[in-house]
């Protein structure tokens, strides 16, 4: 039962993290990367991509869409396979640790973490750090197991590779460098591997170093900028972003609880050869509290995102010594406890009952933590949307395409009608949008009944989210769930919003004729008819 419920684990959040690689709209951060495709290798491997991109993340991306072209895969194929990877990974790599039954447990932990799969389909580098967390911690255990030269080499690698895909992996990395160091201390027959260790991190440092040398001015500004200069408003504690990192604020206690439980588990069991496992999930938290980066509970949550396969890895510890303590000796009742106990997570968190069906809108951040009040249908929905749920299935296009939170307006409309969308930018969002389920408005009419059966231009998108927000808000207002707060506070501010000019009205009038519906908030146009 254990490899059958390993691989049903694997399969399952392998399936998780590429369902909506294809189908789900760019959103927010993952317009930054979509725009520095145009920049070319040179300007990318020298420049520390200001909204936090960093530097691995425009290389490869411009790497794969050389050669797939401007997609949503190229765009996402390095979260997803960071994701799948340190999917694969989590079972290899702590074993040697935590023993057979918290491995089996880990991993089917980490295939059902609503944060880790929504990374796994999200145009950022935080799920490739993950996956190299965990080589990382496979090549520590060796190290302090027998190990071989290549296990340096693989540590020295990993230690190289994780800054440059995130600069907050510095933390784990330092962790894990400082628990390996403490446990071979502690034990006399091993301290001669101490060389090898201190040359492992000095390699890796020092390709790191190299990796960042042509941009080590941007670099530097881009951490000057983020610890002294920018501040969000808001205030929110660690227990705001453990409510991200779990998935429901229930979950989040029942983390913490089973973490710390894991680590005196570890600890008692493994003692000093425990302390690299516990450290790399524990040194991002102490290095944002040390550090208070610009950033809120959704950056944070980002941030300590490296680190939450080894904090699911003493979860699993935990569940793993609660069964021995149910029936010792019998692995069948360990792995059944683990399988319940990540089907109770994946029905409880993100992912499960009470979840709404995002469609196209599964990376707008409520994906990670839905919150309910998002989920009301306005009373203000247009009687257009709500017909739209009794006909036949349509393709509508929602112009202006609303590239930062103010897309919860058409998520809102689409859980009430359900039907294909488009997203029609206008030419001040994007000129040039990539392969997907995309059209520009500079586009003929004819091309753009070719893609869709309905045009749907919103007047006065503005005024219509601000709208939604009063709702919205007005309903959090009576209430919310413990721990939801924070993170609904930060939805307050959306930015900007895009709105059709006259000129454009007066040409699609030209080319498509009178609208077939109009009303405060919307022309639309019936594309059927051309």
């Amino acid at each position: 039962m254990p490899r059958l419920l390993l691989l049903a684990g694997v399969l399952l959040g392998t399936y998780l993290r590429l369902r909506d690689v294809a189908g789900a709209f760019l959103f927010g951060d993952e317009f930054h990367s979509l725009r520095h495709l145009r920049l070319g290798f040179a300007a990318a491997a020298t420049t520390f991509e200001p909204n936090g991109s960093g530097l691995a993340l425009p290389l490869l991306q411009g790497a794969l869409a050389a050669v797939l072209g401007a997609n949503h895969w190229s765009l996402r194929l390095p979260a997803a396979a960071g994701s799948v990877g340190a999917l694969l990974l989590v079972h290899p790599a702590v074993r040697r640790t935590v023993g057979g039954s918290a491995a089996l447990a880990a991993t089917l932990l980490v295939a059902v973490n609503g944060l880790l799969v929504f990374y796994g389909h999200f145009g950022r580098a935080y799920a490739l750090a993950s996956a190299l967390t965990l080589v990382l911690l496979w090549s520590c255990a060796r190290l302090l197991d027998a190990p071989r030269a290549r296990d340096f080499a693989y540590f020295a690698l990993a230690t190289a590779l994780l800054p440059w895909v995130h600069l907050a992996t510095l933390a784990i990395v330092g962790g894990v460098v400082a628990g390996a160091t403490l446990a071979l201390l502690a034990d006399p027959a091993r301290r001669r591997r101490l060389a090898g260790l201190a040359a492992a991190t000095l390699g890796g440092g020092a390709g790191a170093a190299l990796l960042y040398a042509p941009a080590w001015e941007s670099t530097m500004a881009f951490v000057h900028r983020k610890t002294e200069e920018e501040q969000y408003y808001g205030r929110f504690a660690a227990g705001d972003v453990l409510v991200l990192v779990a998935g429901h604020w229930t979950l989040a206690l029942a983390l913490a609880v089973a973490a710390a439980l894991g680590a005196l588990v570890l600890l008692r069991r493994r003692r000093a050869d425990a302390l690299p496992l516990l450290l790399s999930a524990l040194a991002p938290w102490v290095a944002l509290w040390a550090a208070r980066p610009f950033g809120d509970p959704y950056a944070y949550a980002r941030y300590v995102l490296p680190a939450v396969a080894p904090l699911l890895v003493l979860a699993g510890v935990a569940i793993a010594a609660l069964a021995r303590h149910l029936a010792p000796g019998r692995n069948g009742v360990a792995a059944a406890v683990a399988a319940a106990t990540a089907a109770g997570v994946l029905l409880r968190g993100p992912l499960g009952i009470g979840h709404r069906a995002d469609g196209p809108y599964a990376n707008v951040y409520l994906g990670m933590l839905p919150l309910p009040p998002f989920d009301a249908p306005s009373p203000d929905t247009p009687a257009f949307y709500r017909a739209l749920a009794d006909a036949g299935p349509v393709t509508l296009i929602e112009t202006p395409a609303l590239m930062n939170r103010s897309r919860h307006l058409y998520r809102d409309y689409y859980l009430q009608h359900g039907q294909r969308t488009l997203l029609g930018f206008l030419p001040e969002e994007i000129d040039d949008p990539p392969a997907g389920p995309y059209v520009t408005l500079a586009a003929p009419a004819a091309a753009l009944a070719a893609r869709a059966d309905f045009l749907v231009v919103h007047r006065d998108a503005a005024a219509e989210v601000a709208r939604y927000w009063r709702f919205v808000f007005g309903l959090a207002a009576a209430g919310g769930a413990p721990g939801e707060r924070a993170v609904l506070e930060r939805q307050r501010q959306y930015g900007w919003v895009a709105q059709p000019r006259p000129e454009l009205i007066a040409r699609l009038e030209r080319e498509l004729g009178a609208p077939a519906y109009a009303d405060r908030d919307l022309l639309v146009w019936d594309l059927r008819r051309r």
